[in-house]
Formats: C-alpha cells, structure tokens, sequence
C-alpha cells in the first residue's frame, strides 16, 4: 500500500506553504483523501495531478476563475464606431480649407 502524505509533508515537497495546500484541497484543485477530519494525500495522486498541469491549463483554469466585473450603469450615450473620429476630423479639416481657402 502506497504511503499517504500529510499536508505538511505535500507543502515541503511542493514547496508552498501549508495554508495554500488547504486552498487547493478547499476549493477542489488538488486530488486527497479525507477521512473524518485528517486530509491525506497519494504521491500516484499528485503526479499524475501535476503531469496535467501545464501552463496554457492553468491560464484557462485562472480566467474562468476572476470574477466578473460589476455591471455597469448605462449612461444614455451612444458609443463611437471606430473610425468615426477620423472621419468627422477629416470633414472638419477639408470644411476649414475652403472656407479659409
């Protein structure tokens, strides 16, 4: 039977610390065990855990984890379309011409 790690002994080997391990198991992160109220973990377990982990994974698993910004408030104005800055500074540019011209 494979030995079973506790969250002290995974936060030396990963080297983070104890409170980040209690994250992990949490919010369902990090594969363990639990029986009553002792966490356990399988080294098997971990591996293949971190084998998974690669970096464009743990992008995706951030992105889908922020929270949503606050809904803002319609103020009434239209947005600009791109481009229609220009365009009106063009009309401007080219009424000035004449006028000056």
């Amino acid at each position: 039977m494979e030995k079973l790690l506790t969250a002290e002994e995974l936060s030396k080997i990963l080297r983070v610390e104890v409170h980040t391990i209690h994250v992990w198991t949490h919010s369902k992160r990090i594969p363990y065990l639990k029986a009553g109220h002792l966490l356990r973990f399988r080294w098997s377990d971990i591996e293949a855990w971190m084998q998974g982990k690669t970096t464009a994974k743990i992008a995706a698993q951030y992105k889908e984890e922020k929270p949503k910004a606050e809904t803002k408030v319609k103020t009434g104005r239209r947005k600009k379309s791109h481009g229609q800055g220009s365009y009106i500074k063009a009309i401007v540019k080219g009424t000035i011409a004449e006028v000056i011209g």
